[in-house]
């Protein structure tokens, strides 16, 4: 598992429906569903651009796309590329 690409498929039972690619170690990647980009994450940063908690996101999600679905993806992908303390 390497820590700088999260590739990852997302499937709707035995069909590959979107993926979710990018650097976890930045923790900035794009979700696509059937192809079309949905979402941006990336860390949350402050004012001065400091991380904020390793665990905090910016969400940039299409408008009608399910926020509660793209929510579970990235909480799924923090859980498998989860920072050791």
């Amino acid at each position: 598992m390497n820590i700088t690409n999260c590739d990852a498929d997302i499937y709707l039972g035995g069909t590959v429906i979107g993926e979710a690619k990018g650097n976890w170690r930045a923790k900035s990647f794009t979700i696509s569903i059937g192809g079309n980009e949905v979402a941006k994450v990336s860390r949350k940063t402050g004012a001065l651009g400091h991380l904020m908690d390793a665990d905090s996101y910016h969400m940039d999600i299409v408008a009608g796309v399910d926020t509660v679905f793209i929510s579970m993806i990235v909480i799924g992908l923090d859980e498998i590329y989860h920072d050791e303390d």
